[in-house]
């Protein structure tokens, strides 16, 4: 435990310094979708998404990679209401064996109404975490590489964190 608070602080450390007050992170900074107006734009007005690029297309668009939406979509800048660094929420990603990634540990940002925290309930899905009055929520994301073999999706670290201590 101390050498994962140890890699979480010297990440943390690491990412203020390359974030901004515009919510800035690796991957490129986060934006809030506002002011579309067809009728396939409304349905993104409200969405969270991340700039991908920050060089503009020929039109004035931003490659914004948008929560919930397959593919990206090109946006004004005038469509785009910036996330704070203020509003994003640290969380760390447990990568699996076969993902080679070369650290099990990522700290990443996220904006405070990404879907993936829409399901979360004040105590979190981490029974163990939950009876010590510590909400942690696990998520399974998509491996960052082709994961053949079944060995390759274990992931230890995420196992033991849903283990129930009363049920085993």
């Amino acid at each position: 435990a101390k050498d994962i608070k140890k890699h979480c602080d010297k990440e943390s450390n690491k990412m203020s310094a390359r974030s901004n007050s515009r919510g800035e992170v690796d991957g490129g900074r986060w934006v809030e979708i506002s002011g579309l107006q067809s009728e396939a734009g409304k349905k993104l007005n409200g969405k969270v998404g991340q700039v991908l690029k920050e060089e503009k297309n020929n039109d004035g668009r931003f490659p914004v990679k948008i929560d919930g939406v397959n593919g990206g979509k090109m946006i004004k800048e005038s469509n785009l209401v910036n996330i704070t660094y203020a509003e994003l929420v640290k969380t760390i990603r447990l990568s699996s064996d076969g993902e080679k990634l070369g650290r099990k540990l990522k700290i990443i940002l996220f904006p405070k109404s990404h879907s993936m925290f829409h399901s979360c309930s004040s105590e979190g899905n981490a029974p163990a975490l939950a009876q010590c009055g510590l909400p942690l929520v696990v998520n399974k994301t998509e491996p960052k590489n082709r994961l053949v073999h079944r060995g390759d999706y274990d992931n230890q670290w995420a196992t033991w964190l849903m283990i129930d201590p009363i049920s085993g």
